[in-house]
């Protein structure tokens, strides 16, 4: 069974603000991390959010190895 993880990272300190795991690799996938993040900050500015796609990093990995 393969999953994929969106991970989202703070530049400053490499800590995960978000981490999902789906099964499928899509822009929902993207969104849903994206959504949790900011969700999770208590304030963040606009200007801090870097629009950049290669930012989120999909790591592909298969659970049964």
């Amino acid at each position: 069974d393969v999953r994929y993880n969106c991970t989202m990272i703070d530049l400053h300190d490499r800590s995960v603000i978000a981490s999902i795991t789906d099964r499928h690799i899509t822009s929902d996938l993207e969104i849903r991390t994206l959504d949790k993040a900011l969700a999770s900050q208590k304030s963040i500015s606009p200007d801090l959010i870097l629009p950049i796609c290669n930012l989120v990093i999909f790591d592909r990995f298969n659970l049964n190895a």
